[in-house]
């Protein structure tokens, strides 16, 4: 598990808050290793942009003191599903809350000093299903497509009807009829991937293939792009990677990042904090949340998993985000 406590009675006095460090500083105890990313440039495909890596820390548990309810001021929380808080299953319907995650939720549900929001590329359906009992959630859909809000922006109690959030494809069907085609040959050319559908995406999985090269990978995502060019949509759509998936997302502004900055706006408007910004954390695990991690403003940034990062602290797994969130509640 990568959450540390410090290493003697100094570190111990000086909790860490989110105002209190800053990127790239060494961490805290002398036997902490951070992953080495520091000073690298990598091109985010995802994001269009060129990123400055950072020199992540493995999270201390001290971090949890900013977010618990014996501290002063609201909290806000964004969270990705799969892989940050739930583990990956072979199919994505299998990969349901545990009874664990569903008690911490729980806790985190009943306070009213947090605004939480679930950031995910999941469809409105299954975040429905699985967290619409917590009633004051905000549950964002498809990278940012729809959202579900709880409470504020017009109005004062939870609601069950779900809102287009950033702009995507007036008509997707007429899109996912051409990229079927595309993504059922990729399925041909790889035994155990299949095709997912959303309600504005479309999503290639490869997490059952026995074996796949990284070559056949970027060959799919080439044949996915170069498709969309043909029919004069790249300027609608775009491919993005994840954890063993490529995903054809409608509407160019959709990101999670554009998601995350937005309903910051929205919630400080609806809840001004009197200039006193609120502890703000920002938990991920895969490309989709490096854009997330770049847009929440002051947050405390966790990167769930291997893999190069921009975010500040790093945790080995979803297990030990959960037992980091057990600590705020």
């Amino acid at each position: 598990m990568s959450i540390h406590p410090p290493h003697d009675s100094h570190s111990q006095s000086k909790s860490p808050t989110p105002d209190s460090s800053r990127r790239g500083e060494p961490a805290t105890s002398s036997f902490l290793q951070p992953r080495d990313m520091k000073n690298k440039q990598a091109d985010d495909s995802d994001t269009g942009s060129v990123a400055t890596q950072v020199l992540a820390e493995p999270l201390p548990v001290s971090m949890a003191d900013a977010f618990r309810s014996t501290t002063a001021g609201m909290k806000d929380i964004f969270l990705d599903y799969d892989g940050t808080l739930r583990e990956f299953e072979v199919s994505p319907e299998l990969a349901v809350p545990s009874e664990e995650l569903c008690l911490i939720l729980k806790a985190l549900n009943e306070r009213d000093d947090l605004r939480v929001a679930f950031v995910s590329g999941r469809p409105k359906e299954f975040l429905t299903q699985h967290f619409s009992n917590l009633d004051r959630f905000t549950l964002i859909a498809e990278h940012g497509q729809h959202i579900l809000r709880r409470y504020g922006k017009y109005r004062n109690a939870p609601t069950t009807s779900w809102e287009h959030f950033l702009h995507c494809h007036d008509d997707p069907e007429a899109w996912k009829k051409i990229m079927r085609v595309c993504m059922n040959r990729a399925v041909e050319r790889s035994p155990g991937s299949f095709v997912e559908e959303k309600a504005n995406s479309l999503v290639w999985h490869y997490r059952r293939c026995d074996t796949i090269e990284e070559n056949n990978i970027l060959e799919n995502l080439t044949s996915f792009e170069n498709c969309l060019k043909e029919q004069k949509l790249d300027g609608q759509l775009r491919v993005q990677r994840g954890n063993k998936i490529l995903e054809v997302v409608s509407g160019a502004q959709v990101r999670k990042g554009n998601a995350v900055r937005k309903l910051q706006t929205e919630w400080s408007t609806d809840q001004p904090s009197n200039g006193v910004a609120p502890a703000t954390l920002c938990a991920g695990d895969d490309v989709s949340d490096e854009d997330m991690f770049g847009s929440a403003i002051d947050a405390v940034t966790i990167k769930v998993g291997a893999g190069t990062t921009s975010a500040r602290f790093f945790v080995d797994t979803p297990a030990d985000f959960r037992h980091f969130l057990s600590q705020i509640v």
